[in-house]
């Protein structure tokens, strides 16, 4: 999980990826965008990039675990705000904290 974050933090893709099982999945339930594997992180991750200054720290006592099935959860918190237009929706200079799981 650290080496995700350090290469996550870094927008580092190559390293992103590498730590990421080559069928992954993700899927962002506010806005119903699925992307499937590796190639589909790597767009997820573009597309994060280049309208989010964000960081994602965990915190003590934030919890990360695995699940029967392979799964790992995780507990962060998002730290930054939108720099270029997403969904149509033009940037503001606005910063936020958010907690996450994922």
């Amino acid at each position: 999980m650290r080496r995700h974050l350090t290469a996550e933090n870094a927008q580092d893709l190559d390293g992103t990826l590498a730590t990421l099982h080559p069928d992954c999945r993700f899927e962002d339930l506010a806005t119903g965008q699925v992307w499937l594997g590796r190639d589909g992180a790597a767009r997820h991750y573009r597309q994060w990039w280049t309208n989010f200054d964000v960081s994602v720290k965990r915190r003590p006592g934030q919890r990360a675990s695995g699940t029967e099935d392979g799964a790992y959860i995780a507990e962060a918190t998002w730290h930054g705000g939108r720099v270029g237009r997403f969904l149509g929706i033009k940037p503001t200079a606005a910063r936020s904290r958010s907690p996450s799981s994922w």
